[in-house]
């Protein structure tokens, strides 16, 4: 395992360009998020440069770019929308993302699947989807789709295990974000065993933290209490990290830890890299 970070913490460093940002971070793997138009975002501290991976020459670019300054791209991230009432444009979306990310050499794709939903749409909705990624998975042969436990829905164990029980794919497995299910509301020592009964379908992380106050750590809270307050630096919340790493290495998974500290933003501007620093000091600590 080792450690990563996504593209939208280097707006936090204000280097000149994201490159350099990695290498104050001490990280050499970044994940990239990517629209509808096969286009990156702005890439921080890059002048507001967007790579269009639709064009060989654009890819090319980053590709020239990720070689030169010894650096991986470990996923590319989609924000998807599976209640487009366009099913095909979901599908080809998902479809050319795949192929940038084989010719980029890039082997996992996170999606969401998201969505706020009524009781009786819920077991539609999950065949609805898990048929969507059948049909992307029958054409890909290299790449891994990492659905992330994300929102109302996917942060749901049953949905989550239906999901991957109707695909019945080794190339689709989750993208698990450790802050999630604990913000979703589950008590903390469930979290754990959520995790752990999932490990064995990683393919990618983010990695996050929460600190409640310790009479509301251990039972279920309402989704999302309280987040914007409580969300904490990774080296500091409630999650026990050196615990789920270790379940991660114990079911075989060898990937990322992408960092995705939402806590920066409730601290000065002056203080957001040293904190970032910190989080990837603690996490290459606990990898050792």
């Amino acid at each position: 395992m080792y450690v990563a970070t996504r593209d939208v913490m280097l707006y936090y460093l204000k280097k000149e360009n994201p490159w350099e940002s990695l290498k104050q971070l001490g990280v050499s793997s970044v994940e990239i998020a990517v629209d509808r138009n096969l286009r990156t975002y702005k890439f921080p501290g890059y002048e507001g440069k967007v790579f269009h991976l639709q064009e060989s020459k654009e890819r090319e670019s980053l590709q020239r770019r990720i070689s030169e300054n010894k650096v991986k791209i470990c996923a590319l991230l989609m924000a998807n929308n599976f209640t487009n009432k366009n099913k095909e444009e979901e599908i080809e979306w998902i479809k050319k993302v795949s192929d940038v990310a084989s010719q980029l050499n890039i082997e996992t794709i996170r999606i969401d699947i998201s969505a706020h939903l009524k009781n009786e749409e819920v077991k539609p909705f999950v065949n609805h989807c898990s048929n969507i990624i059948k049909e992307v998975l029958s054409s890909t042969e290299k790449i891994n789709l990492g659905i992330e436990n994300h929102g109302s829905l996917t942060n749901k164990k049953e949905i989550m295990d239906a999901l991957l029980e109707e695909v019945d794919s080794e190339k689709l497995g989750i993208t698990l974000d450790t802050g999630n299910f604990y913000w979703w509301g589950y008590p903390l020592k469930e979290v754990y065993q959520i995790i752990e009964h999932f490990a064995p379908y990683v393919k990618h992380t983010h990695i996050k933290n929460i600190s409640y106050p310790p009479e509301k750590r251990e039972i279920k809270r309402e989704m999302g209490w309280r987040y914007t307050e409580y969300v904490a630096p990774i080296y500091q919340g409630d999650i026990d990290h050196s615990r789920i790493i270790s379940i991660l290495r114990k079911a075989g998974y060898e990937g990322d830890i992408t960092i995705e500290d939402e806590s920066l933003s409730k601290f000065p501007g002056s203080q957001r890299e040293e904190i970032l620093k910190k989080d990837v000091k603690y996490l290459q600590k606990i990898l050792k």
